[in-house]
């Protein structure tokens, strides 16, 4: 693993690994998930969902850090 990346485990279930990745370089972060979907109908609709969620609870994060920015801007 390289040293400029700093590597965290946000979630580890049976068929997904959410990684949050932080490039110190470019000071950035970037979150990744690895799907391994199982074969049963019940449980692919439960990871969907959960991944439906997580989607937009990143974007409202997302948001909640763009309107941060705004208003430290606005005051300096």
């Amino acid at each position: 693993m390289s040293d400029n990346i700093d590597v965290e485990v946000v979630m580890d279930t049976s068929q997904q690994v959410t990684l949050k990745l932080f490039f110190q370089e470019l000071n950035q972060y970037m979150l990744t998930t690895l799907v391994y979907a199982k074969y049963d109908v019940n449980e692919k609709l439960e990871l969907w969902d959960y991944t439906k969620y997580t989607e937009a609870e990143n974007q409202i994060k997302d948001q909640m850090e763009q309107l941060e920015k705004i208003n430290h801007r606005s005051f300096d």
